[in-house]
């Protein structure tokens, strides 16, 4: 609900209409106050639903008392969110990371406090997350109060702030309903995990429909980032629901695909008869859920910038717009398919080898997600803001110096990463992995380390070329290097007799091969003769302005994504941890490329 903010505090601040910024706030707070009353309700009865459900009894009833204790942190959760959205149209970041920051501190010392030293147990560490909330609510409020910038900004309450709230409720419900249908598609699965008959083989199909749901989802995460390129070049302007009746063109294909290949897409990832004939009664069902969670995704890159006030677009501005959208969007979404595939080329190489090379590659490729990728995509992901912004005022070699702070950036957060990956064997078993598990694990890891730093470099270069519509060295390149990446995986996995290492290996090579490929045409290239004016010392200046839009990019992505990974983690210390693992982490990993903050970006 406060994600309507995003929107119409954003409208007003462009507007210099400074004061409306505060009454639209007040009007999230009285929505959210107003919400979290049934929302309390729901929560006081979580037990007895968890019941009705058909979950075991002891864990429903366990489930509930945390659910209750949970009821005082739902009403500082909604205000902290109209305030995070309030500060954020506005950049005042600076406030949010400082607050945020210190209440994490505080809430460790808390969760000590409460759960171990006054042994409230889980009451007590469910009781910490409204303590932390309140306690960042309140020093959010008082910088809103008593901060020179947000004098202009915020006046005070008003009775303003309780008027036209239907207006606010048109842009709040819809938004609500795309951040609700995406979240409660994952959670169901887990509810329904502990009601499978077979859970092991129901792991392996979820597993393998979750990786075919990623490549599905390609293409509407292509068109999420089609408007978002378009918009930045743009500010402002209004695009009708094009994207909508795109996605459900593409996506159509999609479902056909998906149905069409059911009785052979199971042996590219095993060869295990029973497997292969239960992913066939299960891919039209995983079409369907494609076609319309995907459609959800596509649309949430361009909900927020439309105008509203134009009401429906007739079918002739809707195939104008098809068509737009269409040039840039397609593109991008066959370079994210093949970037993707490159990853699961290496897995399914990885997968004929046997179970054990299988749940260590994929663990060590979640884990690898979780402390590397997902920061590279966060902090690369600022240069769309960046680039986009220099390219729309035609200050064209800023673009190039802004992908060299990128680089710069990038390259050092790198170095981290690669130490962190060298003991990610270690780690495994100081978190109580399977030791084998984690051995094997650990070793894929450290051969994954060559591959973070040109991807990380490879993110930047995306950006740079995606934001002046440089797509076709981006569809050229990415072909090509997966074209290689495919021999490539045979050659070091079979051939050479590699194996797993092989695979891992692969995957620098491909970035590598992938990233040259692009500097050379940077460097050579006309069409870029004014944007990349090679290499100067203006890119390692200034860097504290990059990182303030690239933190917070990067927490975005990796807060959303670390939930799911996290899951991967924890199946490690179920009962068969091989067999759990490699099915969790394909499922997982599937789940968080999808999720790339494409929403916030645009807004």
């Amino acid at each position: 609900m406060a994600s309507a903010l995003e929107r119409l505090c954003g409208q007003a601040y462009g507007a210099t209409q400074y004061h409306v910024l505060g009454i639209h706030m007040q009007r999230g707070m009285l929505v959210v106050v107003a919400i979290s009353i049934p929302i309390s309700i729901v929560w006081a009865f979580a037990g007895r639903m968890f019941a009705i459900c058909g979950q075991d009894i002891e864990l429903s009833i366990h489930a509930g008392v945390y659910a209750r204790w949970l009821i005082p942190s739902i009403l500082p959760y909604g205000l902290l969110h109209c305030q995070l959205k309030f500060l954020q149209t506005q950049s005042r970041l600076k406030p949010l990371l400082i607050s945020t920051g210190f209440t994490s501190l505080i809430h460790v010392l808390l969760c000590w406090a409460l759960v171990s030293r006054l042994g409230l147990g889980n009451k007590g560490a469910s009781l910490c997350n409204a303590i932390s909330y309140w306690i960042n609510a309140l020093i959010l409020a008082l910088y809103i109060r008593y901060a020179s910038t947000c004098e202009k900004i915020w006046t005070g309450f008003s009775k303003e702030g309780a008027r036209n709230l239907p207006s606010f409720l048109s842009l709040a419900i819809p938004s609500a309903c795309m951040i609700c249908l995406e979240q409660w598609s994952y959670e169901f699965l887990v509810l329904m995990s502990g009601l499978l008959p077979n859970p092991k083989l129901e792991t392996s199909m979820m597993a393998i429909s979750m990786s075919t749901s990623s490549l599905a989802f390609r293409i509407p995460s292509g068109f999420s980032s089609a408007p978002s390129t378009r918009i930045s070049n743009e500010p402002g302007a209004g695009r009708p629901k094009a994207a909508k009746l795109a996605a459900r063109i593409i996506l159509l294909i999609a479902v056909v695909v998906a149905v069409a290949a059911r009785n052979v897409w199971g042996y590219m990832y095993t060869n295990e008869e029973e497997v292969v004939k239960y992913l066939a009664a299960i891919m039209p069902v995983l079409a369907l859920s494609n076609f319309m969670d995907g459609i959800q995704r596509a649309l949430s890159g361009s909900w927020n910038l439309e105008n509203r006030n134009k009401g429906f677009c007739d079918i002739a501005e809707a195939i104008e717009e098809l068509m737009k959208q269409l040039e840039l969007a397609g593109p991008l979404v066959l370079v994210s398919f093949l970037q993707y595939f490159c990853q699961m080329i290496s897995i399914m190489f990885v997968g004929h080898l046997g179970e054990l090379p299988l749940s260590s590659a994929t663990l060590a490729t979640s884990f690898a997600g979780v402390t590397g990728f997902s920061f590279m995509l966060g902090m690369g992901s600022a240069l769309e803001k960046l680039c986009g912004q220099a390219y729309g005022a035609i200050q064209y070699n800023m673009l190039g110096i802004h992908m060299q702070r990128g680089m710069l950036v990038l390259v050092a957060i790198g170095i981290p990463i690669s130490i962190i990956w060298a003991f990610a064997g270690h780690i495994f078993a100081f978190y109580g992995q399977d030791l084998e598990l984690s051995i094997h694990a650990g070793l894929y890891a450290r051969w994954l380390i060559p591959s973070i730093f040109p991807y990380g470099l490879l993110q930047c270069q995306l950006r740079f070329l995606q934001t002046h519509s440089r797509l076709k060295p981006l569809v050229i390149s990415t072909g090509f290097t997966s074209l290689i990446h495919v021999l490539l995986c045979w050659v070091l996995v079979f051939r050479l007799g590699m194996g797993s290492k092989g695979a891992a290996l692969c995957n620098a090579i491909s970035y590598s091969m992938n990233v040259l490929i692009l500097a050379l045409y940077l460097r050579f290239a006309p069409s870029c003769k004014e944007t990349w004016i090679g290499f100067s010392k203006e890119g390692a200046r200034n860097l504290p302005s990059f990182l303030s839009l690239a933190i917070p990019s990067a927490l975005m992505v990796c807060l959303e994504q670390w939930s799911y990974e996290f899951l991967v983690l924890m199946s490690g210390l179920l009962p068969n941890p091989k067999l759990e693992t490699s099915m969790m982490a394909k499922a997982t990993k599937a789940m968080c490329r999808v999720q790339v903050s494409e929403t916030a970006t645009v807004s």
